[in-house]
């Protein structure tokens, strides 16, 4: 297996000679968060700072499961998570840039006693700054160790063990490869100094370049399977839950039909009802087709004649439910195969773009969600009605916009009615209010009369008092319309 060398002493030794060739002297202008794992600086010639014009160089770091450095030409900012850290460096002068002896960090001493360290320990990789000795900035305050840690603590002047050091090649070239991934979000990418059997994705005797390129890679690959791999991990929960769905519609389907046969245990009833004492509370009846006992539960209180009427009642209800459970039988089994149908198109994915179209198409089929309330257009004006007292609430107080014409009928409990406004407008046409107002009427106490008064204003006008029922709202400002009931 190839050994990645991204966080090798002799190739950060490289590292921090690039960086004290390119940037010693220069000004760091500004340092940018750029999200969780990645981290940029910019520096400047002091002639040019604030000016933009001379000398630019950008060291960016990546401290995910892997750390590394690279020296990107331009540095791409994200308005939306970009954050400046580390300002009480801004200006500061780099005197000078180096490897620890020994140790898999890089110091960047800058004037004033201040020195940022970039330790590159793997999964463990942090940046700290000092000021003499002590600790006064840390890139990751949950790694509670660097917190108490002293300057002198990387000065480290024994042989190290293990294998943290290779044998640097006298004139390296810089091999990229792809390896085994360590997990399914691991691109699989490996920068070394030695050429191995299988074919380099990308060889270069030049150090920026070849970081710039694994950085470039690794970065777009690792994000290209978090978002594979997440909607994976989705699409799977929702074939895991659709799967409880299925099943538990089946046991219903096979209670419905087996186990609670009322219309059977009715028939029973009817036909031996002679021989059925009055008042009895349980019996047990021969059944038609093999004479197999069957025993039926009587209701206290209820005649073996009016609980086969009840029975009836219930066999009818049944005949209803087993309609909605064989519908809802059929749209889940929908919904699985569209389901698994959708997770092998995505794990047959492995470019980003083919990704990017997928999760498009996605969310284009994705119907829009379905709103609580009763929905009627008229003349291109959306007309919302409440359902309930405390629906009337949620229309008009979570949904509604404050420019919206709000009506109800007047002295009679009813439900809230909203017309959405169009853009900044708050004038309604006389025929859209007359017809929310019929609607309004319609779905009021008041509905049986020939006509019906409706109150309407601006929903901003509307206002609801402290320990005020469901529904009870108290109106300004408002206009009254006689409408006669109708949709």
């Amino acid at each position: 297996m190839i050994k990645n060398l991204s966080c090798d002493y002799h190739l950060l030794k490289e590292i921090a000679s690039y960086i004290d060739k390119n940037a010693k002297e220069l000004l760091l202008e500004e340092c940018i968060g750029l999200n969780k794992k990645e981290i940029a600086f910019e520096f400047k010639t002091p002639l040019s700072f604030g000016e933009g014009q001379g000398v630019r160089f950008n060291i960016q770091l990546y401290l995910g499961e892997e750390a590394f450095i690279f020296f990107p030409y331009e540095v791409r900012l994200s308005a939306k998570h970009k954050t400046n850290v580390l300002q009480n460096l801004y200006g500061k002068r780099l005197t000078h840039a180096a490897v620890f002896e020994n140790d898999r960090s890089i110091k960047l001493v800058f004037e004033q006693h201040f020195t940022l360290v970039f330790k590159m320990y793997g999964r463990n990789a942090n940046i700290i700054l000092f000021q003499n000795e002590e600790v006064v900035w840390l890139l990751k305050p949950n790694l509670e160790s660097d917190k108490i840690k002293k300057l002198f603590d990387f000065e480290n002047t024994e042989e190290p063990t293990g294998e943290l050091l290779e044998i640097r090649p006298i004139n390296p070239v810089y091999y990229i490869y792809k390896t085994e991934p360590k997990n399914i979000n691991d691109p699989g990418l490996a920068i070394t100094f030695f050429n191995s059997t299988p074919t380099p994705l990308f060889t270069s005797i030049n150090l920026d370049e070849a970081l710039n390129f694994y950085a470039s890679i690794y970065i777009s690959n690792r994000h290209f399977l978090e978002r594979k791999n997440s909607r994976l991990a989705a699409l799977l929960e929702e074939k895991k839950k659709e799967d409880k769905r299925l099943k538990s519609l089946n046991r219903h389907l096979y209670e419905l039909e087996n186990d609670k046969d009322y219309k059977m245990q009715a028939d029973l009833l009817m036909a031996y009802m002679h021989q059925i004492p009055a008042k009895t509370e349980s019996i047990k009846l021969p059944g038609f087709y093999d004479n197999k006992e069957i025993e039926i539960a009587i209701k206290k209180g209820f005649s073996p004649q009016k609980w086969a009427e009840k029975l009836y009642q219930k066999a009818k209800s049944q005949g209803k439910e087993k309609d909605k459970v064989l519908e809802n039988l059929s749209s889940a089994e929908k919904a699985l195969q569209s389901i698994q149908e959708e997770i092998i198109t995505l794990e047959a994915i492995t470019e980003p773009k083919e990704l990017r179209a997928f999760i498009k198409e996605e969310k284009k089929e994705a119907p829009a969600p379905e709103l609580p309330f009763r929905k009627f257009e008229f003349q291109g004006y959306v007309i919302l009605v409440g359902k309930s007292a405390e629906n009337n609430d949620v229309l008009t107080f979570k949904y509604a916009h404050k420019n919206d014409l709000w009506l109800h009928a007047r002295g009679v409990s009813g439900s809230h009615v909203v017309v959405k406004h169009k853009g900044n407008a708050n004038i309604f046409p006389k025929e859209v209010i007359e017809k929310a107002a019929q609607i309004a009427a319609y779905y009021s106490k008041g509905k049986t009369s020939g006509l019906c008064p409706v109150i309407y204003t601006l929903k901003k006008y509307v206002r609801k008092p402290k320990g005020a029922h469901p529904g009870a709202v108290v109106c300004e400002r408002e206009e009254v319309i006689m409408a006669e009931p109708a949709k």
